[in-house]
C-alpha cells in the first residue's frame, strides 16, 4: 500500500521511491557495521548543502542497491536523526 511521506529528513526508507522532494534513499549510520536508511537531499557539492544546518556537507555514501547501481550516492550528512 502506498504512503504518504513528509519531504523532510530522517524519514526512514528501504529506497528512493519512500522519499519525496528531491530526496534520496541513503545510509546516515556513522559506522560502516550499521545501516541507517533516511531520506537525505541529494548534492554534487558542499554548496548545495547550504541551509541544512551547521556541520551538514555533501558527501558520497553507501546506499540501497534496488535505487543505486553502483551502490554510492551524494547526499547532505550528517544530519541530527532520532
Amino acid at each position: 500500500v502506498p504512503l504518504c511521506r513528509q519531504a523532510v529528513p530522517c524519514v526512514a526508507c528501504s529506497r528512493d521511491e519512500d522519499c519525496s522532494g528531491g530526496m534520496r534513499c541513503l545510509d546516515a549510520a556513522q559506522s560502516p557495521y550499521e545501516q541507517d536508511l533516511r531520506c537525505v537531499p541529494t548534492c554534487e557539492d558542499d554548496q548545495d548543502c547550504a541551509g541544512q544546518g551547521t556541520g551538514v556537507t555533501c558527501q558520497e555514501v553507501r546506499a540501497p542497491l534496488i535505487s543505486s547501481r553502483s551502490g554510492r550516492e551524494k547526499g547532505c550528512l550528517p544530519l541530527a536523526c532520532p
